[in-house]
């Protein structure tokens, strides 16, 4: 099954529950319980970058903030914005149409009062901050067996072991 076929088919699935008033499946039980193996999808893109069609990446790593809007919630400045995305702290993409950097909104989370980025996806981004961040997005957002079955985000969102989750980095996307 392609990306596409699961992506239709979901996509009918959530139209049908909000139809019946029922709470939305999430896509990764949703591609899980369809046979859609996420795993070699991901190795699948892996192996086309450079040449990754990022189009086809916006509905896994959606929505963004721009650059300004990120800085601005960050309440840091643009040159601040650009040093963590270098050292790895920040994950910004910038698709193949063009040369602005948008910031995946998954990474962030509001803790008294202010936004920051997840702590743990911040040091998990850290790890791999050597890999083109397309596919750090999509990996974050993978479900992975050596997870308990969670994608790197929702371990980092049940605040669980980060110790747990560096490791699972450096297994899947060793440094170059």
């Amino acid at each position: 099954m392609n990306p596409d076929d699961i992506d239709g088919m979901y996509a009918e699935r959530v139209r049908e529950r909000l139809a019946a008033n029922e709470t939305p499946i999430d896509s990764d039980t949703f591609a899980a319980a369809n046979g859609f193996d996420v795993h070699a999808y991901l190795a699948e893109r892996k192996a086309r970058i450079p040449g990754l069609d990022t189009a086809t990446l916006l509905d896994v790593v959606d929505p963004f903030w721009t650059a300004d809007h990120t800085a601005n919630r960050l309440n840091i400045t643009p040159d601040e914005l650009d040093r963590q995305r270098a050292t790895g702290g920040l994950l910004g993409v910038t698709p193949s149409d063009s040369d602005r950097v948008f910031y995946p909104v998954f990474q962030f989370e509001k803790r008294t009062g202010k936004v920051q980025v997840k702590p743990a996806l911040r040091v998990f981004m850290a790890t791999l901050r050597d890999h083109d961040p397309w596919t750090i997005a999509v990996l974050i957002n993978t479900p992975a067996p050596e997870l308990d079955g969670l994608t790197p985000l929702g371990w980092a969102e049940a605040n669980r072991d980060t110790a747990t989750l560096i490791a699972y980095a450096a297994v899947v996307l060793p440094n170059k």
